[in-house]
């Protein structure tokens, strides 16, 4: 994970649960899919949690974060709205 400023949103996953790492302010509008938020959500996914515990910054507690169901991931992939990458 980087501290670099990102507009919109950025989901990270550990492979089992998928967290809102940035854009809370569009995470109702993602949700309901009924307002406008920013596309493509941009997906960080980690091989494992022990890998994504490495290497986020050091104050970020990931149970702080907003889980994401994982019906909204699928619709998201389904309406081609998401782009994934490696952590």
């Amino acid at each position: 994970m980087t501290s670099e400023e990102h507009s919109g949103i950025i989901l990270v996953s550990d492979g089992d649960t998928t967290w809102l790492l940035q854009g809370e302010a569009y995470l109702g509008a993602m949700l309901s899919d009924e307002e406008y938020y920013p596309t493509p959500v941009r997906l960080i996914v980690f091989e494992s949690s022990y890998e994504m515990q490495m290497s986020k910054p050091e104050e970020l507690v990931i149970g702080s974060l907003w889980a994401v169901h994982p019906n909204i991931i699928d619709r998201l992939r389904r309406e081609n709205n998401l782009i994934e990458e490696k952590g």
